[in-house]
């Protein structure tokens, strides 16, 4: 009876001191009083957050980030999710607001689900907010490889097999953004590992010799120096410092992920070239449109760049529309149009090699170097008769074009004196 009354009044004091916060107003703009309420955190489980239309109740706290923080949350429904929200509003560091980092979030998220990575699923969002599914977390992927997880035999058994399956689900990306040890959980109702956050600055290897991958050695190993922590210039040289051995089942498992890796790698780029054959093969913008949205789900940045050289090229012979360029880029998410458009209008006017040195040599900064680099080879395609001197090669180095790409090119065109052979030769570098 005591034990009832107990209860009774535990809940009643529970229910009458939930508090209610507006963190974001209707039209989306934070609270006025939202950083002080951050720094002064007074959230308890039961209070409610107001979040523009949304009435969220507070279950518990389930950790932060460098901007984020993550509240464990019922919606109106009952229903259970985790909420993200920023720490602060204001500057984050000399380039990014904490708010840009929601935004990254948003973009991120879309191109993994594109790419089939498993992440948590979004509900919705705000301005500054977003309800996501709720993952059980049994333990992170740096915990598992340091023995700190609590699994009997047959649980250990199927997290290392669905390990492998998530490294080589991965495995065409070169780096996804904010990718770390601590971000990866396994899910130990899904029994899967699941990816928690992330940026937007994924990036996708460009050819078969690309050895850079999210579970490259090198970078594991400095992650291991020092767990939750960003590697930068500033606190690098402190964790080389305290920086300690890998332990035997780090060693191992580094080892399987870089032949994981590899030996998918080696099956996308076989079916890369595969499609590349078929693609020269295309001779309407109705093919070229079955063709786009027939791509397999996981495609490399090098079948991007192979096919923007094929059309520079223009080895099919037809014109492509507006629109079949359109949906090559929404599809490889790249933008092809600089490419293409910039080397038509630099070619009305280019009448002599000395005209095509000066516009090079001089840093335009509006083109970035990997367009740059395409445009300029491919007007070289465009006048095959320009032979240059090795000054002048002097001078495209001191330029835009930046010195590691000319000494290519210079050394390409020592080794083959045929002008169109050692053009086509750098352009497939890049």
């Amino acid at each position: 009876m005591v034990r009832l009354l107990l209860l009774t009044l535990f809940l009643f004091t529970t229910q009458t001191f939930a508090k209610e916060y507006r963190l974001f107003e209707r039209s989306g703009h934070p609270a006025q009083n939202y950083n002080s309420l951050m720094r002064a955190f007074p959230f308890k489980e039961g209070d409610h957050f107001f979040l523009e239309n949304r009435n969220l109740e507070v279950v518990k706290f389930l950790g932060n980030g460098r901007v984020t923080y993550v509240f464990e949350v019922l919606d109106e429904k009952g229903n259970t999710f985790a909420l993200r929200i920023p720490r602060k509003m204001g500057v984050f560091d000399r380039y990014y607001n904490f708010t840009d980092y929601h935004d990254f979030f948003i973009k991120g998220h879309k191109k993994l689900q594109k790419h089939q990575v498993l992440t948590p699923k979004i509900n919705s969002m705000g301005t500054n907010f977003v309800l996501v599914e709720r993952i059980d977390k049994a333990f992170d992927l740096y915990d598992y490889l340091n023995n700190k997880s609590s699994l009997d035999f047959h649980h250990k058994v199927i997290a290392e097999d669905r390990l492998n399956h998530f490294i080589s689900e991965t495995a065409h990306f070169a780096k996804i953004g904010d990718f770390h040890f601590e971000q990866i959980v396994f899910d130990q109702t899904k029994l899967e590992w699941v990816l928690l956050d992330w940026s937007n600055s994924h990036s996708f290897v460009d050819g078969p010799d690309n050895k850079e991958s999210n579970f490259d050695k090198y970078i594991s190993n400095l992650y291991l120096m020092g767990r939750g922590k960003d590697i930068d210039e500033e606190n690098l040289s402190l964790l080389i410092k305290n920086a300690r051995r890998p332990s035997e089942m780090e060693k191992a498992f580094f080892r399987k992920a870089e032949f994981i890796i590899k030996e998918k790698r080696k099956q996308l780029y076989k079916k890369e070239l595969s499609l590349l054959n078929h693609f020269k093969t295309i001779k309407t913008n109705k093919e070229l449109s079955s063709f786009i949205q027939n791509l397999p789900a996981k495609v490399t940045t090098f079948l991007g760049d192979q096919m923007v050289d094929l059309i520079i090229k223009n080895e099919n012979e037809f014109s492509y529309s507006y629109e079949s360029l359109s949906e090559i880029r929404n599809r490889l998410e790249f933008s092809l149009f600089p490419y293409i458009s910039l080397t038509r209008e630099i070619g009305k006017f280019i009448e002599s090699k000395n005209q095509l040195i000066r516009l090079f040599t001089d840093n335009h900064s509006y083109i970035n170097e990997v367009k740059r680099r395409k445009v300029f080879i491919s007007l070289l395609y465009k006048y095959p008769h320009f032979i240059f001197t090795e000054h002048e090669i002097e001078q495209l180095s001191q330029g835009a074009l930046g010195a590691t790409f000319i000494k290519h090119f210079a050394k390409e065109m020592k080794r083959k004196r045929n002008k169109m052979g050692c053009f086509r030769m750098v352009y497939a570098y890049y």
